[in-house]
Parts: structure tokens; C-alpha cells; sequence
């Protein structure tokens, strides 16, 4: 579970690419197991959106800008032990 993104300013606005710095949680089982630091996410923002299986209903704003939680099916994930 990816609760902090750094750098999410990077991505290209033209092609949608982006690697961006995470942190979150590890879930096993469907239960937080242990808290994750210094993981990195990458891949394209069309692509990601296109693997969004679940939208939540956990509405969350940083100043007027909101979004809720998402589940998506597949993503680059690297740095987590």
C-alpha cells in the first residue's frame, strides 16, 4: 500500500512516463505486515490508470486537490525487501 510518493512533479507530460520515490506499507494476507521506506515506482501514467481495478471511496485532499484510493493490478515496484 503506497501511502507517499516523492518527486511525483517529474513525470513527463508528453509521454507520461515517471519514477518516482514510495513508502507505504507491505500487505500479506490482507493485513499491513510492515511499514516500507525507499522503494521506487516507475512505469507510464496511461498504462498504470489502465491497470486501476478498484476506485476507493477514501476521498483524501492536499490543499484543493483530491483523490481517492486505487487498487491497481500491476505496477514496477523495486527497493522492497
Amino acid at each position: 500500500m503506497i501511502t507517499n510518493v516523492l518527486g511525483a512533479h517529474t513525470a513527463n507530460p508528453i509521454t507520461g512516463d515517471f519514477s518516482f520515490g514510495a513508502s507505504g506499507f507491505w500487505i500479506e494476507g490482507g493485513n499491513i505486515s510492515y511499514p516500507v521506506r525507499g522503494a521506487a515506482i516507475s512505469g507510464n501514467m496511461l498504462l498504470l490508470f489502465s491497470n486501476v481495478e478498484v476506485v476507493g471511496s477514501d476521498m483524501r485532499f492536499l490543499g484543493n486537490i483530491g483523490a481517492p484510493g486505487l487498487i491497481i493490478s500491476e505496477m514496477e515496484i523495486s527497493g522492497v525487501d
